[in-house]
C-alpha cells in the first residue's frame, strides 16, 4: 500500500482565521533538566487540517466524539478544479460522485498555506454544487483551502445541515491526480466539541 499525507503541519507561526484561537506549542519539561521531555499546546479547533461537524453552525447536542470511526473513512473521489475561483457543478460529476464518497476538491490553493491572504482569496464552491452533493449523499467533503465558502458561509450551512462533515486545509492532493482508486482516513480527536484537528491521509494500492 502507498500513502499520501493530506495534513498540514502546524506550529507557532501557523496563521488562523480571524477571531480564532491561535496555535501555541511550548516545551514544559526538558530531558536533561527534568528527566523527561514534554510539550503543552493551546489551540482552537479550526487550526490547520481539521473537521467541522453540524454543531459548528447549528444547535446540536451531537459532539464529534459521538461519531463512529467509520464516519471519517471512505472511498475517495478527487475533483480537479485547479484554476477555478468558483467551483461549479459539471455534467461529469453526475457519474463520478456516488453515495458515501468522500469528495476531495483539488484547487491547488494549499500552496498558499501560511501566507497573509490565505483566508481571503481562496476558491469557493457554488450553492448548486453543494446542493448536488447533498442529493448525492456524500460522506464528507474535503478541500485544500481554508473553507469551501466565505461569509455568510452558505456552503457550510447547506452541507452541515445535512450532516456532511467538512475536511478543511488538506494538502498534497496533487499526489492523487493519477491515482484511480483510493481511500481517505481523517480521524478526529475524541473530544466533546464542534470540530477537531485531524491527521488525514489517503491510502491506495501501489508498488
Amino acid at each position: 500500500m502507498k500513502y499520501v499525507d493530506l495534513t498540514q503541519i502546524i506550529d507557532n507561526d501557523t496563521k488562523v482565521y480571524s477571531g480564532d484561537e491561535s496555535f501555541s506549542i511550548k516545551q514544559a519539561a526538558d530531558l536533561e533538566r527534568d528527566g523527561y521531555t514534554a510539550y503543552n499546546i493551546k489551540t482552537g479547533l479550526h487550526v490547520g487540517t481539521h473537521i467541522d461537524i453540524p454543531m459548528h453552525m447549528y444547535k446540536s447536542s451531537k459532539y464529534i466524539s459521538e461519531y463512529p470511526l467509520d464516519r471519517f473513512i471512505g472511498n475517495g473521489v478527487l475533483i480537479n478544479v485547479v484554476g477555478e475561483d468558483i467551483i461549479c457543478l459539471k455534467e461529469e460529476y453526475y457519474k463520478k460522485i456516488k453515495e458515501n464518497d468522500i469528495v476531495l476538491f483539488y484547487t491547488g490553493y494549499s500552496s498558499k498555506f501560511g501566507e497573509d491572504d490565505y483566508f481571503e482569496n481562496h476558491p469557493v464552491i457554488s450553492e448548486e454544487l453543494a446542493e448536488f452533493l447533498v442529493i448525492k449523499k456524500i460522506k464528507m467533503l474535503g478541500i485544500d483551502a481554508p473553507s469551501p465558502d466565505k461569509y455568510p458561509y452558505n456552503i457550510h450551512k447547506i452541507l452541515l445541515k445535512n450532516d456532511i462533515p467538512l475536511l478543511e486545509n488538506i494538502t498534497n492532493l496533487n499526489d492523487l491526480v493519477y491515482v484511480e482508486k483510493f481511500e481517505v482516513f481523517a480521524q478526529p480527536l475524541k473530544i466533546n466539541a464542534e470540530a477537531s484537528l485531524v491527521r488525514a491521509f489517503a491510502q491506495y494500492k501501489g508498488y
